[in-house]
């Protein structure tokens, strides 16, 4: 997830985008008056109910990719398309691959690099690889 006009961003690998995962995902993240705009999956529909977190669907391959919302709001999803982009480029480029069991590590790698950009330390990536976060906690 990511906040729009932040740099701010939350991740996280899941086995399945289940409704139990996704409701852990979104209640430790999201504040209840927020606005979660998704790829549709009908998972999510569960995170409106259960936590009253408002959530718009954005069905790209119907709709296009942004929706008018009221009041002038335009809804899309491209800062999460921006991010998965963002990350495949980096894990296929710089990394060479990664192992899904240290998935979780090289996200926060990555988000360490894109928040500190020449100013991360070396005991960044050694706290982080050994689970504790830097940033977005």
């Amino acid at each position: 997830m990511k906040a729009r006009c932040s740099a701010h961003v939350s991740d996280r690998v899941m086995a399945s985008l289940g409704k139990d995962e996704a409701l852990n995902a979104v209640k430790s993240t999201l504040a209840p008056d927020a606005l979660l705009c998704v790829d549709g999956a009908g998972v999510y529909k569960k995170v409106e109910s259960e936590l009253g977190i408002k959530v718009e669907a954005m069905a790209t391959v119907y709709a296009g990719r942004t929706r008018d919302g009221p009041g002038g709001v335009v809804y899309h999803i491209q800062g999460v398309n921006n991010y998965h982009e963002r990350m495949k480029t980096w894990i296929n480029c710089r990394m060479r691959g990664v192992s899904t069991k240290y998935l979780p590590h090289y996200l926060a790698w990555m988000r360490m690099q894109e928040w500190f950009k020449d100013e991360i330390k070396q005991e960044h990536y050694i706290v982080t690889g050994l689970g504790r976060q830097i940033i977005n906690r």
